[in-house]
């Protein structure tokens, strides 16, 4: 399901005439060494992760996902 709603996303981010990555490569460095990469589902503008997920509840665990993401990509976040 949560591939449905990233086309459905992707389709009006791009109607709204935002730029986006779908599936983005970061890489992953550990001590200077590459460990492989990672895939987000979406980056907008180059500036907003977006984790789309097609659950009933948010758990603690996707937050934890999300702050990591932030981390390797070296974002800034806002929590609120």
């Amino acid at each position: 399901m949560e591939g449905i709603y990233e086309k459905a996303l992707c389709h009006e981010l791009h109607s709204s005439g935002l730029s986006f990555q779908s599936q983005a490569v970061i890489p992953i460095v550990y001590k200077g060494t590459s460990l492989g990469d990672h895939r987000l589902d979406l980056l907008v503008e180059d500036e907003i992760i977006v984790e789309l997920k097609a659950v009933e509840r948010i758990e603690s665990v996707f937050k934890a996902q999300l702050l990591s993401y932030l981390k390797l990509t070296e974002k800034s976040w806002v929590c609120s």
